[in-house]
């Protein structure tokens, strides 16, 4: 089937490959997720006391996929006297602490001097730049690693200082970690940590087993399809076609788009109209067998 090509007629090889390895596509969860971090900062604006949200997923499930996103539609904005960071996200340093916690914020927030200071000068100094950088909305990346590596129970001093910054500067913070990251949150202990984080929010792989399971992932893939940059549509919908996909990547998103892009980028380069079978093998072989290696290649006739 030939695509309406004309937006990619005078686009160079290279542009061609570039948009391949940048498509985005969101499904319905991932959109949601989106929404309630919306939710989220908004309520912030007028209410007494933040919220925030803890999402888990397995690893390649598109975590970082929605922070990419939800950063690039706020991105840092900067003028002649200041910075601006609407949305401020970082990655919990292992093992987790205080100090840690605090070096990684005000290096994210451009303090020239993130290491100087006990922990309660640095920690004063996280709260001036939240209010002078205009930050609406924290991410906290890897959550899990709140959790002490013995025990896998929570980190009573990195939990106090986690419900103090909330309180202190009123901001959302929206958690990201492994499954295992709510068993952390629901201990026991930390019940006061808990209360702070009433939405929980799961992205789970795509599913087959059911019909509408079958028809989100065709979807998804549909609209992959056609945004690629090809001259013809390669039929990754197709019953036959989308349930080898699946069993090659048990429905993970960034497989999913590895496999994909891939073969889109062979695609390009052998100046071929669309994706093939073959190519589809060739990219599961480069791809992802190595992950698999009891899975014969489901795209073998």
């Amino acid at each position: 089937m030939h695509k309406n090509n004309s937006e990619f007629a005078d686009l160079s090889l290279l542009e061609k490959i570039r948009l391949v390895e940048h498509i985005l596509v969101l499904h319905p969860q991932m959109q949601a997720i989106l929404d309630k971090m919306d939710y989220c900062r908004e309520h912030a604006k007028n209410a007494l006391e933040s919220i925030g949200m803890l999402v888990t997923g397995e690893k390649g499930t598109g975590k970082t996929t929605i922070m990419d996103v939800y950063l690039e539609r706020n991105q840092i904005r900067k003028t002649r006297t200041a910075t601006y960071i609407p949305v401020l996200p970082i990655r919990i340093p292992v093992p987790a602490s205080e100090r840690g916690l605090t070096i990684t914020l005000l290096t994210a927030l451009n303090d020239p001097y993130p290491s100087k200071g006990s922990i309660v000068v640095q920690t004063l100094r996280v709260y001036k730049l939240v209010e002078k950088c205009l930050v609406d909305l924290v991410i906290f990346d890897e959550f899990q690693h709140f959790a002490e590596r013995e025990s896998f129970k929570l980190n009573r001093t990195v939990s106090d200082w986690t419900k103090n910054f909330m309180s202190e500067t009123r901001r959302p913070l929206i958690l990201f970690g492994t499954p295992k990251s709510a068993e952390i949150l629901d201990g026991e202990e930390n019940e006061q940590l808990r209360r702070r984080f009433p939405y929980r929010m799961k992205l789970r792989k795509f599913g087959w087993k059911s019909k509408e399971d079958q028809m989100i992932f065709r979807k998804f893939l549909d609209t992959v399809d056609r945004k690629l940059p090809l001259s013809e549509t390669s039929q990754l919908s197709d019953p036959k076609t989308s349930a080898r996909i699946y069993k090659a990547t048990g429905g993970l998103m960034f497989e999913i788009m590895r496999l994909i892009r891939w073969a889109a980028v062979a695609t390009l380069k052998r100046d071929e109209p669309k994706i093939s079978l073959d190519l589809l093998k060739e990219s599961f072989e480069e791809n992802l067998a190595t992950n698999s290696p009891n899975l014969r290649n489901p795209f073998k006739a």
